[in-house]
Protein backbone atom coordinates (compact mmCIF):
# COMPACT_ATOMS: atom_id res chain seq x y z
CA UNK A 1 0.00 0.00 0.00
CA UNK A 2 2.85 2.36 0.86
CA UNK A 3 4.53 1.73 -2.51
CA UNK A 4 1.25 2.45 -4.30
CA UNK A 5 0.97 5.80 -2.53
CA UNK A 6 4.57 6.67 -3.54
CA UNK A 7 3.85 5.72 -7.14
CA UNK A 8 0.67 7.81 -7.19
CA UNK A 9 2.38 10.83 -5.66
CA UNK A 10 5.32 10.55 -8.07
CA UNK A 11 2.98 10.19 -11.04
CA UNK A 12 0.91 13.17 -9.93
CA UNK A 13 4.08 15.22 -9.48
CA UNK A 14 5.36 14.22 -12.95
CA UNK A 15 2.05 15.10 -14.63
CA UNK A 16 1.80 18.43 -12.80
CA UNK A 17 5.41 19.25 -13.65
CA UNK A 18 4.81 18.39 -17.29
CA UNK A 19 1.78 20.69 -17.44
CA UNK A 20 3.68 23.55 -15.79
CA UNK A 21 6.72 23.16 -18.04
CA UNK A 22 4.60 22.84 -21.19
CA UNK A 23 2.67 25.99 -20.29
CA UNK A 24 5.49 28.26 -19.16
CA UNK A 25 8.44 26.82 -21.14
CA UNK A 26 6.99 25.37 -24.36
CA UNK A 27 10.38 25.50 -26.12
CA UNK A 28 11.93 23.35 -23.38
CA UNK A 29 9.29 20.62 -23.27
CA UNK A 30 11.63 18.31 -25.21
CA UNK A 31 13.99 18.28 -22.22
CA UNK A 32 11.28 17.14 -19.82
CA UNK A 33 11.71 13.38 -20.50
CA UNK A 34 15.44 13.81 -19.81
CA UNK A 35 14.67 15.25 -16.37
CA UNK A 36 12.21 12.45 -15.61
CA UNK A 37 14.80 9.81 -16.57
CA UNK A 38 17.42 11.67 -14.53
CA UNK A 39 15.12 11.65 -11.50
CA UNK A 40 14.29 7.94 -11.91
CA UNK A 41 17.97 7.01 -12.22
CA UNK A 42 18.70 9.15 -9.17
CA UNK A 43 15.93 7.37 -7.29
CA UNK A 44 17.38 3.99 -8.37
CA UNK A 45 20.73 4.86 -6.80
CA UNK A 46 19.12 6.30 -3.66
CA UNK A 47 17.03 3.17 -3.09
CA UNK A 48 20.17 1.06 -3.25
CA UNK A 49 21.86 3.35 -0.69
CA UNK A 50 18.83 3.84 1.55
CA UNK A 51 19.66 1.03 3.98
CA UNK A 52 23.21 2.33 4.47
CA UNK A 53 21.94 5.87 5.00
CA UNK A 54 19.28 4.74 7.49
CA UNK A 55 21.94 2.82 9.44
CA UNK A 56 23.77 6.07 10.21
CA UNK A 57 22.96 8.07 13.33
CA UNK A 58 19.79 10.14 12.80
CA UNK A 59 21.54 13.50 12.27
CA UNK A 60 24.00 12.06 9.74
CA UNK A 61 21.18 10.19 8.02
CA UNK A 62 19.22 13.42 7.52
CA UNK A 63 22.30 15.33 6.37
CA UNK A 64 23.32 12.53 3.97
CA UNK A 65 19.83 12.36 2.47
CA UNK A 66 19.72 16.13 2.08
CA UNK A 67 23.15 16.24 0.43
CA UNK A 68 22.21 13.36 -1.85
CA UNK A 69 19.06 15.11 -3.08
CA UNK A 70 20.59 18.61 -3.17
CA UNK A 71 21.28 18.58 -6.97
CA UNK A 72 17.67 17.54 -7.64
CA UNK A 73 16.36 20.16 -5.22
CA UNK A 74 18.51 22.85 -6.86
CA UNK A 75 17.36 21.79 -10.32
CA UNK A 76 13.73 22.05 -9.21
CA UNK A 77 14.34 25.43 -7.57
CA UNK A 78 16.02 26.73 -10.73
CA UNK A 79 13.05 25.65 -12.84
CA UNK A 80 10.66 27.35 -10.40
CA UNK A 81 12.91 30.42 -10.20
CA UNK A 82 12.94 30.73 -13.99
CA UNK A 83 9.22 31.46 -13.82
CA UNK A 84 9.99 34.71 -12.01
CA UNK A 85 13.54 35.65 -13.00
CA UNK A 86 15.11 34.62 -16.35
CA UNK A 87 18.42 32.76 -16.25
CA UNK A 88 20.10 35.41 -18.41
CA UNK A 89 19.59 37.99 -15.66
CA UNK A 90 21.44 35.94 -13.04
CA UNK A 91 24.98 37.00 -12.24
CA UNK A 92 27.69 34.99 -13.98
CA UNK A 93 29.17 33.72 -10.71
CA UNK A 94 25.87 32.36 -9.42
CA UNK A 95 25.12 30.67 -12.74
CA UNK A 96 28.54 29.02 -12.81
CA UNK A 97 28.37 27.81 -9.21
CA UNK A 98 24.79 26.53 -9.30
CA UNK A 99 25.06 24.80 -12.67
CA UNK A 100 28.53 23.47 -11.80
CA UNK A 101 27.32 22.06 -8.50
CA UNK A 102 24.34 20.37 -10.16
CA UNK A 103 26.55 18.95 -12.93
CA UNK A 104 29.13 17.61 -10.49
CA UNK A 105 26.40 16.10 -8.32
CA UNK A 106 24.81 14.21 -11.18
CA UNK A 107 28.04 13.37 -13.00
CA UNK A 108 29.53 11.73 -9.92
CA UNK A 109 26.36 9.65 -9.49
CA UNK A 110 26.72 8.18 -12.99
CA UNK A 111 29.61 5.88 -12.04
CA UNK A 112 27.87 4.17 -9.09
CA UNK A 113 24.70 3.88 -11.19
CA UNK A 114 26.70 2.22 -13.96
CA UNK A 115 28.19 -0.32 -11.53
CA UNK A 116 24.81 -0.96 -9.87
CA UNK A 117 23.17 -1.51 -13.25
CA UNK A 118 25.91 -3.98 -14.23
CA UNK A 119 25.46 -5.80 -10.92
CA UNK A 120 21.68 -5.94 -11.29
CA UNK A 121 21.98 -7.14 -14.88
CA UNK A 122 24.46 -9.81 -13.77
CA UNK A 123 22.10 -10.98 -11.03
CA UNK A 124 19.12 -11.08 -13.43
CA UNK A 125 21.07 -13.15 -15.94
CA UNK A 126 22.31 -15.42 -13.16
CA UNK A 127 18.74 -16.02 -11.94
CA UNK A 128 17.49 -16.71 -15.46
CA UNK A 129 20.10 -19.38 -16.12
CA UNK A 130 20.38 -20.76 -12.59
CA UNK A 131 20.29 -24.52 -12.38
CA UNK A 132 17.83 -25.95 -9.87
CA UNK A 133 20.16 -28.73 -8.75
CA UNK A 134 23.25 -26.60 -8.24
CA UNK A 135 25.62 -27.74 -5.53
CA UNK A 136 26.01 -25.41 -2.56
CA UNK A 137 29.00 -23.13 -2.92
CA UNK A 138 31.99 -23.42 -0.67
CA UNK A 139 32.21 -21.05 2.25
CA UNK A 140 35.03 -18.60 1.74
CA UNK A 141 36.28 -15.46 3.41
CA UNK A 142 36.00 -13.31 0.30
CA UNK A 143 33.21 -10.83 -0.16
CA UNK A 144 30.44 -11.65 -2.63
CA UNK A 145 30.76 -10.27 -6.13
CA UNK A 146 27.64 -8.09 -5.78
CA UNK A 147 28.95 -6.36 -2.68
CA UNK A 148 32.35 -5.85 -4.34
CA UNK A 149 30.80 -4.30 -7.46
CA UNK A 150 28.56 -2.01 -5.41
CA UNK A 151 31.41 -0.86 -3.17
CA UNK A 152 33.65 -0.32 -6.18
CA UNK A 153 30.98 1.84 -7.81
CA UNK A 154 30.41 3.89 -4.66
CA UNK A 155 34.12 4.42 -4.02
CA UNK A 156 34.74 5.36 -7.65
CA UNK A 157 31.79 7.78 -7.55
CA UNK A 158 33.13 9.36 -4.37
CA UNK A 159 36.59 9.77 -5.84
CA UNK A 160 35.07 11.26 -8.99
CA UNK A 161 32.96 13.66 -6.90
CA UNK A 162 36.01 14.81 -4.97
CA UNK A 163 38.15 15.19 -8.10
CA UNK A 164 35.45 17.16 -9.93
CA UNK A 165 34.83 19.35 -6.90
CA UNK A 166 38.51 20.19 -6.43
CA UNK A 167 39.09 20.75 -10.15
CA UNK A 168 35.98 22.88 -10.54
CA UNK A 169 36.59 25.06 -7.49
CA UNK A 170 40.29 25.61 -8.19
CA UNK A 171 39.69 26.14 -11.92
CA UNK A 172 37.08 28.80 -11.26
CA UNK A 173 39.38 30.64 -8.85
CA UNK A 174 42.16 30.70 -11.44
CA UNK A 175 39.98 31.91 -14.30
CA UNK A 176 37.57 34.02 -12.23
Amino acid sequence: MKKLIYILITSLFAITSFLIVSHYFPKSIGRFPFFIVLFLVDLYLYLSLKEKIKALPRVFSIISSLLYWLPAILTSLIIIGLLFYPFDHWSKGIRIYVVGFIFIGYFSKLVPIFFLAIDDLRRIIKRLFKKNNAAPSEISETIPRSIFIRRLGLITGGVLLQACWVGWSSGYRISG
